[in-house]
C-alpha cells in the first residue's frame, strides 16, 4: 500500500511539474514581446530582411529577399530550418540519382567483346543444325504487280466517286446571285430598327443602373445614420488603435543618396523630406538625406526596429472578433442585393 501511494505522489508531482512548465511557457508566449527589425536597401540590387526574434533571441525568424526569397528558424545556435540549404541538398541528391542512373543505363548498353562473340558462335551453330534438319529460312517478298494492279482500280473508281460528290455538292450549295443581292438589302433595310433597338436596351439598362447606385447610397445612408452605428464605429476604432500601439515601432533609421542632372528633382526631394519631417520627429532614430546634382544615381538604407506585444494584441482582437454587434453590422454590410 505504501509502495502504491508513493508512485500516485511522485506521478502527481510529474504531472505537476508538467502542468507548471506548460503554464510558464504560456505567460511567456503571452508577456513577453516579440521583437522585430525590417530593412531594405538598394545600391547594385535590391534586397529586404524581417527578422522577428523571441526570449532574448531563443527563437530567431529570418525572412531574406536576395535574388530569391529564403526563410531560416533558429533555435539557440542550432538552425532547425534553412530553406536554401535544403533546397540544394534537394538538388544535389537528383544530380547524384541522376548520375546513378546514366551510369547504369551505360553498364548495360555495353558488353563485354567475350559475350558478343559467343553470341554470334551459337546464331551461326543454331543456323548449321537448322539447315542439317532440312528447315530452310527464306524470306517472302510480296510480288509487286498482283496486289497493286488489284488495288489501283478500285482507288480510281473511289477518286472519281468522290469528284461526282464534289461537283453536285458544289452545284447544290450555289446561290443565285439575284437572291445573294436581295438578302444583302433586306439586312441593310433592317439594320436601322436593329440599332434603334440596341439603343433603346441600353439606356434602359443605364437607367436601371442609376437607380441601383441610388438605392445602394440611400441603404448605406441609412445604415450609417441609424441608432448604434456611431457608437460601433468609435468601439471599433478604439480596439484598432490600441493594437496598432501594441505593434508600433520604436526606432527608424533611414539614409538616402541621390544624384540627378535635373535640378527639379532635387529640390523636389528636399521638399518631401521637409514635409516628412514632423511624423519623422515623433520616432526615434536617425534619418539621412543626401541629394545633389550630377550623374544620376540612387542608393538608399531603411531599418525599421519595434516590438509587438501579444496579449494586447489578442485582447482587442479577440474583443472585436466576439463582437455580435460588428457581425451584423458586416452582414448588412454584405447582404445580397
Amino acid at each position: 500500500m505504501e509502495t502504491f501511494l508513493l508512485v500516485l505522489k511522485i506521478s502527481g508531482l510529474v504531472l505537476l511539474g508538467i502542468l507548471a512548465f506548460l503554464l510558464l511557457m504560456l505567460l511567456l508566449i503571452v508577456f513577453v514581446p516579440y521583437r522585430y527589425r525590417l530593412s531594405a536597401s538598394k545600391k547594385d540590387g535590391f534586397g529586404a530582411e524581417a527578422k522577428v526574434s523571441w526570449l532574448l533571441h531563443m527563437v530567431t525568424v529570418r525572412l531574406i529577399y536576395d535574388a530569391g526569397v529564403n526563410l531560416r528558424v533558429k533555435f539557440l545556435c542550432f538552425c532547425i530550418y534553412d530553406k536554401k540549404k535544403k533546397k540544394e541538398k534537394a538538388e544535389k541528391k537528383a544530380a547524384r540519382e541522376a548520375a546513378k542512373a546514366e551510369k547504369a543505363a551505360a553498364k548495360k548498353k555495353k558488353k563485354p567483346a567475350g559475350e558478343e562473340l559467343k553470341e554470334a558462335e551459337n546464331e551461326e551453330l543454331f543456323e548449321e543444325n537448322e539447315i542439317k534438319n532440312g528447315h530452310i529460312f527464306e524470306n517472302k517478298k510480296e510480288e509487286p504487280g498482283k496486289d497493286t494492279a488489284e488495288k489501283e482500280p478500285e482507288e480510281k473508281e473511289k477518286d472519281t466517286g468522290s469528284g461526282r460528290d464534289k461537283e453536285s455538292r458544289k452545284k447544290a450549295g450555289k446561290i443565285p446571285a439575284g437572291k445573294r443581292l436581295e438578302g444583302a438589302l433586306d439586312a441593310v433595310l433592317e439594320l436601322p430598327g436593329k440599332i434603334e433597338e440596341k439603343l433603346e436596351e441600353g439606356v434602359e439598362g443605364l437607367f436601371d443602373k442609376i437607380d441601383e447606385v441610388i438605392d445602394l447610397i440611400d441603404y448605406y445612408e441609412r445604415l450609417l445614420s441609424s441608432q448604434g452605428t456611431e457608437k460601433l464605429l468609435e468601439t471599433v476604432k478604439k480596439h484598432v488603435i490600441k493594437i496598432l500601439k501594441a505593434m508600433k515601432p520604436t526606432r527608424f533609421d533611414g539614409e538616402l543618396e541621390l544624384s540627378d542632372d535635373d535640378p527639379g528633382t532635387v529640390a523636389k526631394v528636399y521638399e518631401y523630406y521637409a514635409l516628412a519631417l514632423p511624423f519623422i520627429s515623433k520616432i526615434k532614430g536617425r534619418v539621412r538625406v543626401n541629394a545633389q546634382q550630377g550623374d544620376k544615381s540612387f542608393v538608399f538604407r531603411a531599418v525599421i526596429k519595434g516590438r509587438l506585444l501579444l496579449f494586447p494584441v489578442a485582447v482587442h482582437g479577440a474583443a472585436l472578433f466576439f463582437n455580435k454587434k460588428l457581425k451584423l453590422f458586416i452582414k448588412k454590410l454584405k447582404r445580397e442585393e
